[in-house]
């Protein structure tokens, strides 16, 4: 049994996206594989239904979504022994770019059916106030770069797709203040206003930040900015 956890809202193809489903396990069933599918109504459930699919003993999950919805999963999938496929339906799928993975079901089926896995390596971050800690396949940001996702607008994202993002990030450059702050890296103190850490090569919209980085490599890249200049912020973003 595989189950198959999907996010309706995921995309620009929404309408679409049962017809999709039921052909996924159409073609699933006829390589001999019953799918359970299971959707998810609010932002983090994915991280329940993942966790729950774990403790039942699920050995396969399939993550139909965004990179948001397929970080949610990997929370309540880290320490288990279940393997975690990817269905790619957000609106940049960087990380399914970057392992260069079907977006078609039939593409997908094929590819789950012959057991085709690889094996990448994960960061975490912990916040410090309460222990919190979050994993990541990508990269974990500070500054411009978290506070300018947290600003995308999701009805924009749905109708412009990656441009929303692009959007969000000049129109927030015109009244943010880049915040300063250091980061310890090697015991090497460095002032930023703006880092990402990075275990992959793309960074999301075309931009290469951390072109070096490889998810299969245990080594982070990490990209810093010291700059309060907005005019350089923009800059580095039209170079990147």
């Amino acid at each position: 049994m595989l189950r198959l956890i999907a996010n309706p809202r995921a995309g620009r193809n929404g309408k679409a996206r049962a017809a999709q489903i039921a052909r996924f396990s159409e073609l699933m069933r006829a390589h001999g594989v019953e799918t359970e599918v299971v959707h998810t109504t609010a932002a983090g459930e994915a991280t329940q239904l993942a966790a729950q699919a774990a403790r039942e003993g699920v050995r396969e999950v399939v993550v139909s979504g965004g990179d948001g919805t397929i970080n949610e999963a990997l929370q309540g999938l880290v320490g288990s022994h279940v393997r975690l496929g990817i269905w790619p339906a957000g609106t940049a799928n960087v990380l399914a770019r970057e392992l260069r993975l079907p977006f078609a079901a039939e593409g997908l089926a094929d590819m789950v059916a012959r057991g085709e896995t690889r094996t990448v390596q994960i960061g975490s971050a912990t916040k410090e106030a309460t222990g919190e800690r979050r994993y990541f396949f990508l990269m974990a940001g500070l500054g411009l770069d978290a506070s300018v996702v947290d600003r995308v607008n999701p009805g924009l994202k749905r109708r412009v797709g990656e441009g929303a993002y692009w959007y969000a990030g000049f129109a927030h450059l015109t009244s943010w203040p880049p915040p300063s702050f250091t980061l310890e890296v090697a015991g090497q103190i460095i002032p930023a206003t703006f880092a990402v850490v990075g275990k992959a090569a793309r960074y999301g919209g075309g931009l290469g930040i951390t072109p070096r980085a490889r998810l299969d490599h245990p080594e982070f890249e990490i990209c810093v900015v010291n700059s309060h200049s907005r005019l350089r912020y923009i800059n580095l973003l039209l170079h990147a």
